[in-house]
């Protein structure tokens, strides 16, 4: 159970819940990462507390962002990665595709922070999505069975708890949630959840972006620990690991 000032991600396996088949072969194809860091900051915000020391959300955020990107470098040099900033309002395409991580953390650490408003266009995000990147095209089943070149991934780093997110679905963005070599991964630092805030109706929004049922979704309090562990999982490869449901993060013995 969650405690009260967490949100409930209501990942919990149901019997009558639908196991879901991948199409795709299970390899470690490049990905090429869209790293989204929600700059803004809530009025009044909780920080995070490590080594008795307070540190504001973006800081662990790109903290975390930085450790993500270091152990994906060391899994696979050959994915590349973009910086996409959410500002008040809109999203801004920072930095083009590179698997020069150095340059990545560089403009991630340059990056300030603005004020929170009511609303935010998730339009702005995916319409800057899809001018900057090309996903590969459709093909048949028996076509399915090839690895595709590469395969994108937007990670989204969502750190606000009263702005709700706001999506048009258009026929291209639909058609984007719907390709199989599209997976849009949450995650999501927030105050915690009372009557005030709107933590649960933002995640669930969230959530609901992902149709095809392989995207992960993380909500972290104020909780170092639970943030580096989320970003931990996010390492797993969108074509190699099971839905979120299913993933087992448990350490066995292996008796030789």
């Amino acid at each position: 159970m969650c405690p009260l000032d967490t949100i409930n991600p209501e990942q919990s396996l149901d019997e009558n819940d639908i196991i879901i088949e991948r199409s795709l072969p299970l390899c470690n194809s490049k990905e090429k990462i869209i790293i989204v860091v929600d700059i803004a900051e809530d009025e009044n915000f909780t920080s995070f507390k490590l080594n008795n020391n307070s540190h504001k959300p973006l800081h662990m955020m790109k903290h975390a962002i930085e450790l993500f990107l270091n152990s994906k470098y060391l899994i696979n040099q050959k994915h590349e990665y973009a910086l996409v900033i959410l500002n008040e309002n809109n999203a801004i395409w920072l930095s083009e595709f590179t698997n020069n991580i150095s340059d990545v953390i560089s403009a991630l650490q340059n990056i300030g922070s603005c004020n929170a408003e009511d609303i935010f266009d998730l339009n702005t995000l995916f319409d800057i999505i899809l001018e900057n990147v090309e996903i590969p095209g459709e093909c048949d089943l028996e076509e399915m069975l090839i690895p595709p070149p590469y395969v994108v991934r937007t990670v989204l780093f969502y750190g606000r708890s009263y702005t709700v997110p706001k999506l048009r679905k258009t026929k291209d963005i639909q058609k984007l949630l719907e390709s199989p070599y599209y997976t849009f991964d949450v995650l999501m630092t927030h105050e915690p959840v009372d009557i005030d805030n709107n933590c649960n109706k933002i995640f669930k929004i969230l959530q609901n972006l992902d149709r095809k049922g392989f995207a992960y979704f993380f909500p972290v309090s104020r909780d170092v620990k639970t943030l580096y562990d989320s970003v931990g999982k996010l390492l797993a490869h969108p074509l190699q690991r099971p839905i979120q449901k299913l993933a087992n993060y448990n350490i066995e013995d292996i008796k030789i």
